[in-house]
C-alpha cells in the first residue's frame, strides 16, 4: 500500500516476495515463494531517494525520509530522516 503524497526517486525497489531456495536438487526458479512478511506499507507525506530497496513486511509511516541508496529492513518511526545500509535514523524532521 502507497499512501498519498508519497514520492518514490528513480531505482526504487519495493521487493514485496522472497524465493524459495530450501533444495539444491531443484532449480531456484522452480522452488516457488516464501510467505510473504506483510508486504511492504508506505504512509502519506513519504519520500523514498533513488536507489532505495524496500523489503517485505516494511512499514514506512508518515511523514518519513529515506535517504539515497539505503536498505530498508523494519518499520520507521513517523517523520524520521533514515539512512546508510545499515539504515538508521540520522534526525527528525521539524
Amino acid at each position: 500500500m502507497i499512501g498519498n503524497n508519497v514520492l518514490l526517486s528513480a531505482n526504487v525497489v519495493l521487493a514485496s516476495i522472497n524465493q524459495d531456495y530450501q533444495t539444491r536438487k531443484i532449480p531456484i526458479r522452480q522452488q516457488g515463494f516464501r510467505p510473504s512478511k506483510g508486504g511492504i506499507r508506505i504512509d502519506d507525506d513519504a519520500w523514498i531517494r533513488s536507489n532505495v530497496s524496500v523489503l517485505d513486511g516494511c512499514i514506512i509511516r508518515t511523514g518519513c525520509v529515506v535517504g539515497a541508496g539505503s536498505k530498508v529492513r523494519t518499520h520507521l518511526e513517523p517523520y524520521g530522516i533514515y539512512a546508510g545500509n545499515p539504515l538508521r535514523l540520522m534526525e527528525e524532521r521539524p
